[in-house]
C-alpha cells in the first residue's frame, strides 16, 4: 500500500495526463473504471483538473511533477515515498506542492528523500540524516533544529552542516 514518486517523471507518449494516471492505477491492480475515476480525483487534488486532457508529454516540468504525485496517490496509499519531489520547481510550484502534501489525509505516512531542507518544519515531524549510506542522526524536527546556531538565518541547513561536522553546505 505504498505510493512512490521517483525523482524523474516520464511522460507516456501519446497519453493524456488523466490516461497516464489512470494507467498507473490499473498497473497497481485497480479495475479500469475505478482507476479512471481515481485519476480524475487525484489530478483535481494536485491542481491539474483543467489540464487532465492535455497530453502528458506537452505539460510543463512542474505540471509533470504533479502528474507524478497523482500517480503515487491514485490507489490511496498508506505510505507515500517521495524522491526529490520538488527538484526543478520554482518557489511558487514548491509552495503548491507543499500545500498539496499538507492537505493529504493525516493518516498517510510521507517519507521524503531530499536535499532541499528549508521547508522541513512545515512538512515533517521527524528527520533522519544520512551520510555515506548510513543514518548519522534521527529525531524530531525541533531536536534537529536545536543543532543550528540560534542566530542562523537558515537553521535547517546550519543544523545539517553542524551534525555532519562541516561548514560547507
Amino acid at each position: 500500500r505504498a505510493g512512490w514518486m521517483p525523482q524523474h517523471i516520464a511522460a507516456v507518449k501519446g497519453l493524456s495526463a488523466e490516461e497516464q494516471v489512470s494507467y498507473t492505477g490499473w498497473l497497481k491492480g485497480m479495475p479500469t473504471s475505478a482507476a479512471a475515476h481515481a485519476a480524475a480525483e487525484v489530478l483535481e487534488l494536485v491542481g491539474l483538473g483543467d489540464a487532465r486532457r492535455q497530453r502528458a508529454d506537452r505539460l510543463s516540468g512542474g505540471q509533470l511533477r504533479r502528474v507524478g504525485l497523482a500517480q503515487a496517490l491514485v490507489d490511496g496509499p498508506e505510505v507515500l515515498l517521495l524522491d526529490e519531489p520538488t527538484v526543478g520547481l520554482d518557489p511558487a510550484q514548491q509552495a503548491r506542492f507543499r500545500s498539496v502534501l499538507n492537505g493529504l489525509d493525516p493518516t498517510i505516512t510521507i517519507v521524503q528523500s531530499t536535499h532541499q531542507i528549508d521547508d522541513l518544519a512545515e512538512l515533517f515531524d521527524r528527520v533522519a540524516l544520512m551520510n555515506a549510506g548510513s543514518i548519522v542522526w534521527s529525531g524530531d524536527v525541533p531536536a534537529f533544529l536545536l543543532h543550528a546556531d540560534p542566530t542562523s538565518t537558515r537553521p535547517a541547513e546550519d543544523a545539517y552542516a553542524r551534525i555532519l561536522g562541516t561548514t560547507e553546505i
